[in-house]
């Protein structure tokens, strides 16, 4: 395990497998905002970087960049300490809860591969397992749309996890024209850090967020 930081105990601890480095997708996206975001309101957060496919070169730039960073195995979590742990990452050993030591664990699910593998035509069948496998053993899922949990509830997986939530990931440019800007953006649009893939193209406007439907 490498970590830039001598502390053991946090407020949150932060599992992923990309920081806001050479992003890979949009989980980079989100880690930034959540770390500038807890930051303004005094959260210590550890951020966990496990199964990433960063060079030497780039977690060294990774541990330069950001404070409190570490980077290990699903077993060295148990170095740390945190009465809330939030996953982000998507591949996960059956023992990655096993080591925070019974916090309550929230999965922040950033895109369903049971359809990812149906719209990309793949064979994700055991990235498919493990998530379900965390939705099931975790206290509480957040979806990225409503869209998202219409899938989530026609994948059936209410059954696995009925505590859900959603926190939109979109973000709504201002109704009033900025200074210094030719024209307004138009109310209804709406922008998404998501992966480049087909069952991730869901645009809807505000006024239709209750009206999902598939690709």
């Amino acid at each position: 395990m490498i970590a830039n930081t001598p502390e053991r105990d946090f407020d949150v601890i932060e599992i992923t497998n990309e920081m806001p480095h050479n992003r890979m997708g949009g989980v980079g996206s989100v880690i930034e905002a959540l770390t500038s975001g807890f930051a303004a309101i005094g959260v210590r957060a550890l951020w966990y970087v496990t199964d990433h496919g960063y060079q030497p070169y780039e977690v060294d730039a990774i541990l330069a960049s950001r404070a409190s960073v570490a980077l290990g195995s699903e077993a060295e979590l148990a170095h740390f300490r945190a009465p809330v742990v939030h996953v982000h990452s998507y591949n996960h050993g059956p023992g990655l809860l096993d080591a925070t030591r019974g916090a309550r664990s929230l999965f922040t699910i950033h895109s369903l591969l049971a359809y990812e593998e149906i719209s990309n035509a793949v064979n994700l069948h055991d990235a498919v397992l493990d998530q379900e496998r965390l939705i099931a053993a975790c206290d509480e899922v957040v979806l990225v749309s409503e869209a998202e949990r219409a899938y989530y509830r026609e994948l059936g997986y209410e059954r696995l996890n009925p505590r859900v939530s959603v926190v939109a990931n979109g973000i709504r440019p201002p109704l009033s024209r900025p200074p210094g800007r030719a024209a307004a953006c138009s109310a209804t649009a709406a922008g998404w850090c998501r992966a480049n893939i087909p069952n991730t193209y869901r645009w809807r406007s505000p006024s239709r967020a209750s009206k999902a439907s598939k690709p």
